[in-house]
């Protein structure tokens, strides 16, 4: 049996209902994981709703419907009011009411330097 390495011990560490972190081939991918199975985290994206499934081993991706790529390179817990206003992106995604309110715009911008300070080992 062979031991695992940070990075698959990081990915195995994701639970559904956790907002990870990937670097698209197109885009900066903010993922809700929706369901997980040994060897697959299934996981939307919170801002467009892109379907991807990523290997639990490697954390490569793909999204079939606009064959998009991506690789998870952050699986960092963001403090509950970041992980609350990014959740509620998902919702407003399905249910559109407007601009985006201070909390998740605070939020995209919290993202947008905390993922990159803290990557997988």
């Amino acid at each position: 049996m062979s031991q695992s390495t940070a990075r698959e011990s990081a990915l195995h560490q994701i639970k559904t209902g956790d907002i990870f972190h990937a670097a698209g081939d197109r885009a900066s991918l903010i993922c809700l994981a929706t369901s997980i199975t040994e060897a697959t985290i299934h996981a939307r994206t919170v801002t467009h709703g892109l379907e991807f499934k990523f290997d639990r081993r490697t954390g490569v991706g793909r999204e079939l419907k606009y064959s998009m790529s991506g690789t998870i390179d952050s699986v960092a817990p963001v403090p509950p009011a970041i992980h609350d206003a990014l959740l509620s992106l998902d919702f407003k995604r399905d249910n559109w009411d407007g601009p985006l309110s201070e909390e998740q715009k605070r939020a995209l911008l919290f993202v947008s330097y905390f993922y990159p300070e803290n990557p997988i080992d």
